[in-house]
């Protein structure tokens, strides 16, 4: 008897001393946050981190994100065909090349069977019209992945999107297509560049410079990433932000997103995770890409949002007259639409 009563008194004590070191800690970070600013954003992060699930509000841009690569990819390759058509620059032999070291082996027929009718055996006609189909397929599949992506922003910044239906789509629609035609002009300056190097000095203007470090495709890659994404915490936003205070977000999406393309291309050039699985383990690595690349930038918003909320005066006086949105819940589901 006499030794259950000491257990129980000794458990009450181990208790007992661990809630006062609980409180100490309690104390200490409220101190910290409080003094220390650096420390009061970090917490604020990992709290958003923890409230709003990145990877719950990720999945639905990434599902979406993925169903318009293929009408990505007929696009690309009808801009090919017209450029080879109309300035006798010979796009297939790169696009072969890197279907060769790049695409996973079990996709190589498939995209050489595509080069090869885009290029080879489709009139200048077909290809216009079998670009603007992909483009339009394209927008639209994306279009949704850009709506996920906005209704997890505004759910970081703990608020309600109130734009109508109608302002709502055009936004999706039209950063979608702003989106596609960066693309666009990435693609004519990579497929162009030599052609455009040899005719900028008879033109009078020197820029071969310049031009050499757009032409660089690491750099065009990271600016365009950087630019989108910086586009679509503004736009997606719905209320006032500075660009200053979307800037941190955007730069640490936009490194993050890079690393991971370094990373997945030095795993793969060793080993292919997938390569068992044929065809569909390509696709399913694809996806895993595409919903990591999306909870990246969907820390970025939450970093946005808690420097925000601390330093964008405009953005603090808007937030405090719009009503609150619930942070989203495991299972729930995440629309796009009101």
């Amino acid at each position: 008897m006499n030794a259950t009563t000491d257990d129980a008194a000794d458990g009450v004590h181990k208790a007992n001393g661990m809630g006062r070191v609980l409180a100490s800690l309690r104390l200490r970070h409220a101190h910290l946050v409080a003094t220390n600013t650096a420390y009061a954003i970090l917490a604020g992060v990992v709290q958003g981190f923890q409230r709003h699930d990145p990877s719950l509000l990720a999945r639905q841009s990434a599902y979406s994100l993925l169903y318009a690569i293929p009408s990505g990819l007929i696009m690309i390759l009808s801009l090919a065909a017209i450029v080879d058509q109309n300035t006798g620059a010979s796009v297939s032999a790169p696009l072969r090349d890197f279907i060769s070291e790049e695409a996973p082996k079990d996709l190589q027929p498939l995209l050489d069977g595509l080069v090869e009718y885009a290029l080879v055996e489709t009139s200048q006609n077909t290809a216009v019209v079998a670009a603007l189909l992909a483009l339009g397929v394209a927008i639209w599949s994306a279009a949704g992945g850009v709506g996920a992506m906005m209704y997890s922003i505004n759910t970081v910044y703990g608020i309600r999107d109130a734009r109508s239906f109608m302002k709502g789509a055009l936004i999706r629609v039209g950063m979608t297509f702003l989106s596609g035609v960066m693309m666009i002009l990435a693609f004519i300056l990579l497929a162009l560049g030599q052609i455009l190097l040899e005719e900028l000095p008879s033109l009078g203007v020197d820029l071969g410079v310049i031009y050499g470090f757009l032409s660089s495709g690491p750099v065009v890659a990271f600016l365009l990433l950087f630019g989108s994404l910086l586009l679509l915490y503004k736009v997606g936003l719905d209320a006032p932000a500075a660009v200053w205070w979307l800037l941190p977000g955007t730069l640490l999406a936009s490194a993050a997103i890079g690393l991971l393309v370094i990373l997945m291309d030095r795993i793969l050039s060793y080993t292919n995770p997938g390569a068992a699985y044929g065809v569909a383990g390509s696709v399913l690595i694809l996806l895993w890409s595409l919903y990591m690349v999306s909870q990246i930038a969907v820390i970025g918003a939450i970093v946005n949002a808690v420097l925000g909320k601390r330093y964008d005066h405009r953005l603090i006086e808007a937030l405090n007259h719009r009503p609150a949105k619930p942070a989203a819940r495991e299972g729930s589901a995440v629309s796009i639409h009101r």
